[in-house]
């Protein structure tokens, strides 16, 4: 639940402060990241979201910084199931999205593709400023 929220609050932040549109590399690369980022939220979202269901599905209580939260729902061992299933997917798909994305920034550094790198850590965008001067 805690990582639910920790998304929920990401997103806001995106939504807040969008992340700036990096030019630098080609037009496959770009819809490339952007499809896969898209991957990785979704299942940052609905991991969470599948965890809590099959919990609520168990015979077991749900407690949440051992606070106990209100069953929703009887026990239902194929639900239970479902849910199961779907939250081991979601975690090799997120786990493939992640080597994926840790893929392509071993290639930028290894292009030494600053300007893409720049974009990703704030120290580096400091210094790129600094470089350029006022």
């Amino acid at each position: 639940m805690t990582l639910g929220l920790l998304w929920l609050a990401r997103l806001a932040w995106l939504w807040w402060r969008p992340a700036a549109p990096v030019h630098a590399i080609a037009a496959w690369q770009r819809a490339a990241a952007q499809r896969n980022h898209a991957l990785l939220y979704l299942c940052m979202g609905l991991l969470p979201l599948t965890g809590l269901l099959g919990s609520g599905f168990s015979p077991y209580p749900v407690r949440w910084f051992s606070v106990e939260l209100p069953r929703w729902s009887a026990p239902w061992p194929e639900a239970k199931a479902a849910c199961s299933l779907a939250h081991e997917w979601l975690a090799w798909l997120m786990l493939a999205g992640v080597a994926t994305h840790l893929a392509g920034v071993v290639c930028h550094v290894l292009r030494q593709e600053r300007s893409v790198l720049a974009s990703m850590l704030p120290s580096w965008q400091e210094r790129a400023r600094e470089r350029r001067g006022p």
